[in-house]
C-alpha cells in the first residue's frame, strides 16, 4: 500500500484503482484523522478488500439523493446486489429513490470492512450503525414508507410519560423507514429519506454472506437507528441507540 499526500489530506494509504463511466477513481483512507475521506474531491475504492466506497468527484450533488443514487453503480450487477438490494421496486412520489437504501447499506459496510482490516477501532456510533444495517440485512432490507400526513399526526401528538420504547411494536426487528423529505427538513432541519432502524436483543450481530465483517456485539436489548443527511453542502451519517425500558418522549427530547 503506498502513502501519498493528495486534497489536503497529510497521511492517506491507497488501496486500488477503477475505471467507472470513464473517470478513474482511488481509494484513500486518512490514517492521520482516522477515518474515510470525507473530502468532495477524494473517490474510495478498496478492490483489494472487495469494497468499493465512492465519493464522487466530478459530480456537484444537490442533496441526499444525488449523492447517494450515484453510488448504486458500484453494487449493480455485483455479488452484494441480491443482498443488500433483494427486490428492485420505485418509491412513491415525492421520496428519494430507492437505490438510496442499498448504497447507504454498502458505504457502512465498506467502511467498517476496511477500518477492520487496518486494526483501526470503531466509534461507538460506527458499531451501532453496523448493527444496525445488519439487522436491515437479515430481514431483506424491508421499506416501509411513512405519508406525510401521518407523520405530521405523529409528530405532533403528546406522548405519556409511561410509554417505553419496549412498548412499540414493530413490523420486524429490521427494517428501513422512508419519510416524506419535505417533512424531514421541517422537523430534523436536514435533508432525510430513510432511516434505518432496529431493535436489538443482547447478542453478537453478523453478516453471513460477507463473513469478513466484523462480528457487532449488543450488551443490552437496545432500539436504534442511522439515516444520511445532506446539509451544507455535505452528506453526514446519524447514528443513536436507546434502551428498551427507556421512555419515549424523554428519547425525543434528547434526541432533538
Amino acid at each position: 500500500m503506498l502513502a501519498a499526500v493528495v486534497h489536503g489530506f497529510d497521511s492517506l494509504i491507497w488501496s486500488g484503482t477503477r475505471e467507472l463511466g470513464g473517470w478513474r477513481y482511488a481509494a484513500a483512507y486518512d490514517r492521520a484523522n482516522r477515518g474515510l475521506c470525507s473530502h468532495a474531491a477524494c473517490v474510495f475504492v478498496s478492490a483489494k478488500l472487495g469494497f468499493v466506497i465512492a465519493q464522487l468527484d466530478h459530480l456537484q450533488p444537490a442533496g441526499t439523493n444525488d449523492c447517494l443514487a450515484a453510488h448504486h453503480d458500484f453494487i449493480r450487477g455485483t455479488a452484494r446486489e441480491p443482498v443488500l438490494e433483494p427486490r428492485r421496486f420505485q418509491a412513491p412520489p415525492g421520496y428519494h429513490s430507492t437505490k438510496c437504501v442499498a448504497s447507504g447499506l454498502f458505504l457502512l459496510l465498506g467502511q467498517g470492512r476496511i477500518k477492520d482490516q487496518l486494526g483501526l477501532p470503531q466509534v461507538p456510533t460506527e458499531i451501532t450503525a453496523h448493527g444496525i444495517i445488519y439487522q436491515a440485512i437479515r430481514y431483506r432490507v424491508t421499506v416501509f414508507f411513512v405519508r406525510e400526513d401521518f407523520a405530521r399526526a405523529v409528530a405532533a401528538t403528546d406522548l405519556p410519560h409511561d410509554f417505553t420504547l419496549d412498548d412499540l411494536h414493530w413490523p420486524l426487528p429490521g427494517m428501513v423507514v422512508g419519510f416524506p423529505p419535505r417533512f424531514m427538513s421541517e422537523y430534523v432541519g436536514r435533508d432525510v429519506c430513510y432511516v434505518y432502524a432496529a431493535n436489538c436483543d443482547a447478542g453478537n450481530y453478523s453478516v453471513d454472506a460477507f463473513p469478513r465483517c466484523p462480528t457487532i456485539t449488543v450488551p443490552r436489548s437496545k432500539v436504534s437507528w442511522q439515516f444520511y443527511a445532506w446539509r451544507d453542502g455535505n452528506l453526514g451519517s446519524f447514528a443513536s441507540s436507546y434502551l428498551r425500558e427507556d421512555r419515549v418522549d424523554e428519547t425525543i427530547a434528547k434526541y432533538g
